[in-house]
C-alpha cells in the first residue's frame, strides 16, 4: 500500500480518535502553504528544512520507495509493485504514485502537501487533512512510519542523486 493510501486511512481513522493536547494545530502547516505544482517543490534551491535535531540528515531531496518494514523484517517491492516517488524541499512534499499495466510502471497520480520537521516527527498536510508520522533518516536511508487503525507500518526510501 502507497504512502498515500495510508494516508488516506490513517486520516479516516483519525476523524473517530480524539485529539490529545500535544497536537498542537500551530505544529502543522496551513492549507494556503500547499504547492500546486512539480516545479513549486525544489529541492536543489532549497535550504534545510527548520526541527533538524542536531546530528541528524535533512529529509530535503528526491526519495524513493524500495521496500516496507513489517513485524521488524524489511520486505523489498516485488515485481508489479511501483515504487513511490517523494520530492522534499525545505516545507513542501510531492508523492508521485505509479501503478502497473501488465507491463510497466505508469505515472498514477501527483499529490501535494507541505510538512513541518520537530526532530523525530514529521508533520504533514495533505490533501486538506493533518497526519503526524515518525521519521527515521540517515544520509541515504528515509523510514516513515504511522499508524493504521492498530497496525503500525513502515515504508522504506532510498535518497535518489
Amino acid at each position: 500500500m502507497n504512502l498515500l493510501k495510508k494516508l488516506a486511512l490513517v486520516l479516516f481513522v483519525s476523524a473517530f480518535v480524539a485529539c490529545s493536547s500535544d497536537d498542537d494545530d500551530n505544529n502543522f502547516p496551513n492549507e494556503s502553504e500547499i504547492p500546486t505544482s512539480a516545479s513549486d517543490v525544489d529541492p536543489d534551491n532549497s535550504p534545510e528544512e527548520e526541527g533538524i535535531q542536531e546530528g541528524s540528515f535533512s529529509i530535503v531531496g528526491r526519495w524513493v520507495g524500495t521496500g516496507y518494514i513489517e513485524d521488524g523484517e524489511m520486505y523489498p517491492l516485488e515485481e508489479g509493485e511501483c515504487a513511490e516517488h517523494l520530492t522534499f524541499d525545505n516545507k513542501d512534499i510531492m508523492s508521485v504514485n505509479y501503478s502497473y499495466n501488465g507491463e510497466e510502471c505508469v505515472e498514477d497520480e501527483i499529490v501535494f502537501g507541505a510538512y513541518t520537521r520537530d526532530g523525530g516527527k514529521l508533520n504533514v498536510f495533505i490533501e486538506g487533512e493533518k497526519v503526524s508520522l515518525t521519521i527515521e533518516i540517515t544520509e541515504t536511508t528515509l523510514k516513515l512510519s504511522g499508524i493504521d487503525g492498530e497496525e503500525v507500518w513502515t515504508d522504506v526510501f532510498e535518497k535518489m542523486q
